[in-house]
């Protein structure tokens, strides 16, 4: 994630001995061998987080190993600070945490980042009841807790339940976070239980037949395979509609409420992380065709770097199952696939995640333990890059961000979006 410096925090930086073009390690364990010093310059900070294929972060980068662009144009990488929490517990099947020493910090960072090492990880549990049944929301619902069970003691846990249940501020009360999560439970909205017993995909078909500029060609052959009357014929136009209202009102509702709560986490200092548990509401990226919600995903998604937060969503795809047994049901239909329905309901989420730079997991069976352990692994460490912006970058409007690597076998997560605030102009002094 991405935020500006204010200009006067670098005459404390420079006081402070910054350190021009070697890499650092923020550790808990304090401070070790002599500072050396580098030049004071105006930078932003652009937060990433840099690990191997097995979601491991990589430590002792220097910042000649990053390449950062703004708005299409490269950037001056002025220093790369790697803060890094204690050692994340292994768990079976888990990749190895990497444990090997931290290398040594080089300079006495600003007060602010090292207060954010200091106070430990910060997280936002955000949990959308409307797309999980009962049994499926327990599953999920149960390794978030164990989750939440092994954080570090200083780590802060939040939790917001969607659309109606407990709002809980990050909070170092693990205990009080786990006895509101222990309430919560799944209530989606039924489909089968309508006439037609439609699949997302089978909506996005029909919604074409009628004022359409590009009507999908097997709209009026699933039309006629469902009714043979006019009655029926209406019936169906009528189900369609209104299932194409739900589906769009709760993708605008939940997606609406993720950046209201990104909005309320940006005031809290520090790097922040916000893990999304759905079982995915379908839109459709179809010209002409609905469930549509034009670029509110996208919108969302942005709105996670001027909070300083980094996204996880975990889609839990337990539609599958029952789409299989409702197909059973009422016999094969072959006009769309289950998998169309999948990506309808993976769609709104892969959306949002990508504007933001986060990391879209989908939990195809079992509690999902292997990404919520992805999630500790990662978010173990992170690189906090001085990144000096060109006087044009200096707007206020969000720019597109690109940082690359250049580290055998490494991936990068972060913003995919800066923001660098105008220059603030002192007034005049009296004569």
């Amino acid at each position: 994630m991405a935020r500006g410096w204010p200009n006067s925090s670098w005459s404390l930086l420079a006081l402070m001995a910054l350190v021009t073009g070697s890499g650092s390690t923020l550790s808990l364990a304090g401070q070790q061998g002599p500072p050396t010093f580098r030049e004071a310059v105006d930078v932003i900070e652009v937060d990433v987080r840099v690990v191997t294929k097995a979601g491991v972060p990589i430590p002792s980068l220097a910042p000649s190993a990053f390449e950062v662009t703004i708005g299409g144009k490269q950037r001056r990488v002025v220093s790369a600070d790697f803060v890094r929490y204690d050692a994340v517990a292994e768990t079976t099947g888990a990749a190895p945490v990497d444990r090997s020493p931290a290398p040594t910090l080089v300079w006495q960072p600003a007060a602010s980042t090292t207060a954010k090492a200091a106070r430990g990880r910060i997280y936002m549990l955000y949990v959308d009841t409307d797309t999980f049944d009962v049994v499926n929301s327990r599953n999920i619902l149960t390794t978030a807790a164990s989750f939440v069970e092994r954080l570090q003691p200083n780590d802060q846990i939040g939790l917001s339940v969607f659309p109606v249940g407990s709002q809980v501020d990050p909070t170092t009360d693990h205990k009080g976070v786990l006895s509101k999560l222990a309430a919560v439970v799944g209530t989606p909205n039924a489909a089968a239980a309508w006439e037609f017993a439609l699949r997302p995909s089978e909506v996005a078909v029909l919604s074409t037949a009628t004022g359409s500029p590009r009507p999908d060609p097997r709209a009026a052959q699933l039309a006629a395979a469902l009714c043979s009357d006019a009655a029926c014929g209406i019936r169906l136009r009528n189900e369609v509609q209104f299932m194409v209202q739900e589906y769009e009102s709760q993708a605008q509702h939940q997606l609406h409420n993720i950046r209201a709560l990104l909005k309320g986490m940006a005031p809290i200092p520090g790097h922040k992380t916000l893990v999304i548990l759905s079982g995915g509401v379908p839109t459709t990226s179809r010209p002409g065709a609905r469930p549509d919600i034009a670029n509110i995903d996208m919108i969302a998604g942005q709105e996670a770097q001027r909070a300083d937060t980094a996204i996880y969503a975990l889609f839990v795809d337990w539609h599958g199952a029952q789409l299989n047994t409702a197909e059973n049901r009422r016999g094969a239909r072959f006009f769309t696939s289950l998998e169309d329905d999948r990506a309808m309901y993976r769609r709104s989420l892969d959306v949002f995640v990508g504007s933001s730079g986060g990391t879209l997991l989908t939990v195809l069976s079992g509690r999902g333990e292997a990404a919520f352990d992805q999630i500790l692994r990662e978010t173990s460490a992170y690189y906090v890059l001085g990144v000096e912006p060109a006087e044009a970058d200096r707007d206020g409007k969000a720019k597109q961000l690109t940082v690359k690597v250049n580290h055998p076998g490494a991936g990068v997560q972060g913003s995919r979006w800066v923001t660098v605030p105008k220059r603030t102009v002192s007034p005049a002094p009296m004569k």
